[in-house]
C-alpha cells in the first residue's frame, strides 16, 4: 500500500498581507520553491496596505493628469528644498559656511533650480538667448557643468561631514 503525503507549507505567493496571510487549502499543495526563490519573494514582497496606498496615489496622478486637474506639488511625497531659504544662507554676510557647507548648499540650489525651472545655474545664459553657437558647443558646455557637480558631490562624499578634510580634496582637485 502506497501512502500520499500532502504537505502544507507556511508560505504563499500570492495575496494576503503580513498580518493576515490567506488561507491554505490542503487540497491544493503549492510547489516547492528554491531558497532562492524564497529569499527574492521576501526581498520584493510589499505588505498589501502600502499597495494600496500607492495604487490610491496613482490613480489619483492619472485622473488629475486625464481630467486636468491639480497635480500634487511633490508626487513622490518628497519635500522640494527652498530655495529662497538656501541663497538666504548661502549669500547672507553674516554667516560664515565652511567650504565644505558652501557646496553642499550650492549643489543643492543648483538641483533645485533645475527641479523647478529645466535649466542648469552652472551653464552661462545669455541676454538675448543662448550664448552657444551651435548644438554641440551647448553640448559640450551642459556635460562640463555636470562634470564639476559630480565632482564636487564625490568630494563632498569623501569628506564624511569633515570641513578640513573637504579643503585637503577640493585643493587637489582644483591643481
Amino acid at each position: 500500500m502506497l501512502k500520499v503525503l500532502k504537505y502544507l507549507y507556511p508560505f504563499s505567493l500570492v495575496g494576503g498581507d503580513e498580518d493576515n496571510p490567506p488561507a491554505l487549502n490542503p487540497d491544493d499543495p503549492a510547489p516547492i520553491p528554491s531558497p532562492d526563490e524564497v529569499l527574492d519573494i521576501k526581498k520584493n514582497f510589499v505588505p498589501k496596505k502600502d499597495y494600496e496606498k500607492l495604487e490610491g496615489d496613482y490613480k489619483k496622478l492619472a485622473d488629475a493628469l486625464l481630467n486636468g486637474g491639480e497635480l500634487p506639488a511633490n508626487p513622490n511625497g518628497e519635500e522640494a528644498p527652498d530655495m529662497a531659504q538656501l541663497r538666504k544662507e548661502l549669500y547672507d554676510p553674516n554667516n560664515s559656511l565652511s567650504n565644505l557647507d558652501y557646496v553642499k548648499k550650492t549643489l543643492q540650489l543648483r538641483e533645485a533650480y533645475i527641479q523647478e525651472t529645466g535649466k542648469d545655474p552652472f551653464l552661462p545664459t545669455g541676454i538675448n538667448g543662448d550664448p552657444f553657437k551651435n548644438d554641440q558647443e551647448k553640448l559640450a558646455a551642459e556635460q562640463s557643468a555636470q562634470k564639476v557637480a559630480k565632482v564636487l558631490q564625490e568630494a563632498v562624499d569623501e569628506a564624511n561631514g569633515d570641513p578640513e578634510t573637504f579643503d585637503i580634496i577640493l585643493s587637489k582637485l582644483i591643481k
